[in-house]
């Protein structure tokens, strides 16, 4: 924490489900929220339960672990789509085969309302601004992310939203944060991520060549590992 507080950053990319946005509510309550607003209805336990079932079948496949992390945006669509079709078929194979619902709940997570702001993340990113440091988002999940950033109120402080497919690469290939640095216009020592995920947001990003910091309010992981609890404490690193 020493050394990364001594050492000038140009800007500062955060993960962005987990650190600047959280779930409004629990998957299960979205995904029946988002059924129900076309018109089928659908127990929120049931759809909880069907995706704790299918998640860690589909997490190979959400991160490319087959193609070396390669994907592309179109890609990255069509996984998304497929793990909505794989939770629905869990509850009703009727339900799976219709396009329109998969469609729709495919892009009930698209919008705003879906998410909520991490507390502080808002007054984390408008302090960089003011300051003349770059925040970037930068993500594993897909295009439907900048418009979640933009209806919360990020789009102001943001120099850029980057997305595995856009980069061509998931983390924790590398090549992602080598594509974000690319979109920056910085070196990849010039900046600080910030992400949940100690595997994939700060080992991998380290091993890239970036700097890396643990977004980790709970307290909740293992000792070792730069961290901080609180988005505020940037400011400690980065100037």
């Amino acid at each position: 924490m020493e050394q990364q507080r001594r050492t000038a950053v140009r800007g500062v990319v955060f993960d962005v489900d987990g650190t600047l946005v959280s779930l409004r509510g629990g998957l299960g309550e979205l995904y029946a929220e988002a059924l129900n607003d076309l018109g089928v209805s659908v127990e929120a336990s049931r759809l909880s339960a069907a995706i704790a079932a299918e998640w860690p079948l589909f997490e190979p496949q959400y991160l490319a672990s087959a193609e070396g992390h390669r994907t592309s945006v179109p890609r990255e669509v069509t996984v998304w789509v497929e793990f909505v079709r794989r939770v629905l078929a869990r509850i009703d194979a009727r339900l799976a085969g219709e396009r329109e619902l998969l469609g729709g709940v495919y892009a009930f997570f698209s919008e705003g309302r879906s998410r909520r702001a991490v507390p502080g993340a808002l007054a984390a990113c408008e302090r960089l601004h003011e300051r003349g440091l770059m925040a970037i988002a930068a993500t594993n999940n897909d295009i439907r992310t900048a418009r979640v950033l933009k209806e919360l109120g990020f789009s102001p402080f943001l120099c850029s939203v980057v997305t595995a497919g856009e980069v061509g690469w998931k983390k924790p290939a590398p090549q992602f944060f080598c594509g974000v640095a690319q979109a920056a216009g910085a070196a990849l020592g010039e900046l600080l991520h910030v992400g949940n995920n100690s595997a994939l947001d700060v080992e991998a990003a380290e091993r890239a060549g970036m700097r890396a910091v643990l977004f980790d309010p709970a307290g909740a992981a293992k000792s070792g590992i730069a961290r901080i609890s609180s988005l505020s404490e940037l400011e400690q690193l980065v100037w």
